[in-house]
């Protein structure tokens, strides 16, 4: 029994890494099309 749930373990690291390179690659492209700005400066571009 143990191989499961050292498998859902791995699944659940795995799943947790796809999500934060998402999250990242999403963040970037807000950034990069201004909708969302960091620096405050909607005109600094």
């Amino acid at each position: 029994m143990g191989w499961i749930f050292q498998r859902q373990a791995i699944f659940c690291e795995v799943a947790q890494n796809i999500w934060r390179k998402r999250a990242k690659a999403l963040n970037l492209y807000l950034l990069k099309e201004g909708l969302i700005d960091d620096r405050n400066e909607p005109e600094s571009r």
